[in-house]
């Protein structure tokens, strides 16, 4: 496993740790407020090993519920981008003629669209509902997921392998689904996964900070529910005298988008095609003599 690999996958696992174990938690022990008669931020003591914020809430225990905030969101993006895009790119590279016309037709239209105002425009439509703007994020990434399945298709769809799976009498949805699609393009499918969910935490906290600035309630994430970009959002009038309010969930922020993003990298680095590279022969074929290139070949 390629070092880039393994630093995002121990990254992501951890933050998805967090995400799992604050999911099975009450989400009401973030809304839970202790004594603090100053109205400031407290610093961190033994009881309270991040401080309390101004109304008295644990800060360690607002953070880790704020995973809630982008858990089943991203999971919604990353889930629904991959699916669309794998639609688009099927139509498009393995029917001929007009259906794969008007699928390059339909995902230019969509690729046309900016990324931000279609964003925007879900989160002004849908009253900053996290569902809509993750439904939004998947639509904008789906015709460049789509470019690449249909990039992946178009390369192996005229091997030698794909010949020696139609004369053993495999059908198109095998050949397609089972030899181009999963031995050969998984990881490139994980790979756009992993990216789709550490931008929605980037699109998540952004909107969730821009709306506690604004006081709209109907833009991100809005209190007394936790999130990173609310908390930062509350914690940055504080930076003149104490920066550690702020740093908390800067770093946290950072930390999320960043596991992500290296796990993308790592999965792009490791499941890349380049050249002929002999794979597993004819994985899934019965005569075994066919050289099929696979997402792990270049191991």
């Amino acid at each position: 496993m390629k070092p880039l690999l393994w630093v995002g996958l121990c990254m992501s696992s951890l933050v998805l740790g967090v995400c799992l174990w604050a999911a099975l938690r009450d989400p009401t022990a973030a809304t839970v407020t202790y004594e603090n008669p100053t109205g400031q931020y407290l610093p961190p003591s033994t009881e309270h090993p991040l401080g309390l914020d101004r109304n008295g809430r644990d800060i360690l225990s607002r953070l880790v519920h704020s995973t809630r905030a982008f858990l089943g969101p991203g999971l919604l993006a990353s889930a629904l981008g991959v699916l669309l895009g794998v639609g688009g790119g099927v139509v498009r590279g393995w029917y001929q003629g007009l259906p794969g016309r008007m699928a390059g037709i339909v995902l230019a239209a969509v690729d046309s669209v900016p990324r931000l105002a279609l964003i925007l425009l879900a989160t002004a439509a849908f009253k900053g509902r996290m569902w809509a703007v993750a439904t939004a994020l998947a639509v904008s990434y789906a015709p460049t997921v789509a470019n690449e399945v249909h990039g992946r298709i178009a390369l192996f769809r005229q091997e030698e392998f794909i010949a020696a799976a139609r004369a053993l009498g495999l059908s198109s949805a095998q050949i397609l689904f089972l030899h181009i699609l999963w031995l050969n393009s998984r990881q490139l499918l994980m790979k756009w996964a992993a990216f789709l969910f550490g931008s929605f935490i980037l699109v998540e906290t952004s909107l969730s900070y821009l709306g506690t600035i604004e006081g709209s309630a109907s833009i991100g994430v809005a209190e007394p529910l936790p999130s990173l970009g609310n908390m930062l959002a509350r914690a940055k009038d504080t930076l003149l005298t104490e920066v550690w309010p702020a740093l908390i969930p800067v770093l946290a922020i950072m930390f999320s988008i960043v596991a992500f993003l290296l796990l993308a990298e790592g999965l792009g680095e490791h499941g890349a095609v380049g050249g002929r590279k002999g794979g597993h022969g004819g994985r899934g074929l019965s005569d075994g003599h066919t050289g099929e290139r696979t997402a792990n070949s270049d191991r």
